[in-house]
């Protein structure tokens, strides 16, 4: 019977430091998801703080998506908003403000086209090192999207796109730009 008692006693030994190590291993996962939610929050909490303060240059030859674009960007708490419906127009903004959001369309009618744009705002240093670039355009040919793509926008929309997609993107530009 001692012998039982004793075997009894390690077995009950046993399996209260299995539970113990497995508490141990559940209490780790916790503060592992407690921390991965709390980074998660603190970098939702930084991007909610850096939206609303970005200055964004809206360059569009369409009236009706400027307005378009002007209430998605209000709607995150955008308040600093300067259009212009051609690359003329955008150089001139350029010349006596710093934007950190430039969305540009590729087709402005006429003059310069978005991507020409661009070059010329890069070689004038209007456009930061740390500014953010989309290139937005109706038109998704090949020789379209390749022509963009050469002036290596941080994200390139093709119109129509929805609220959440471009809040994502623009998201995603930002955490990209935070590293």
């Amino acid at each position: 019977m001692a012998i039982t008692d004793k075997n009894s006693n390690a077995l009950d030994q046993e399996k209260a430091q299995n539970l113990d190590k497995k508490n141990t291993i559940k209490q780790s996962v916790y503060i592992q998801e407690d921390e991965a939610t709390s980074k998660t929050s603190n970098i939702n909490e930084k991007l909610n703080n850096i939206i609303p303060k970005l200055k964004v240059l809206l360059v569009d030859d369409q009236h009706s998506f400027i307005v378009m674009m002007r209430v998605i960007l209000t709607s995150f708490g955008i308040s600093k908003i300067d259009t212009a419906n051609s690359a003329e127009q955008a150089i001139k903004s350029c010349r006596n403000n710093n934007y950190d959001l430039f969305l540009i369309d590729y087709n402005l009618g006429e003059g310069l086209n978005g991507r020409q744009l661009i070059d010329h705002l890069r070689r004038s240093n209007k456009i930061a090192k740390e500014s953010i670039v989309f290139i937005v355009t109706g038109d998704n040919s090949r020789p379209m999207v390749l022509s963009a793509i050469e002036q290596e926008p941080d994200d390139y929309l093709i119109k129509p796109f929805s609220h959440a997609q471009f809040r994502n993107r623009l998201i995603k530009a930002i955490q990209k730009n935070m590293h």
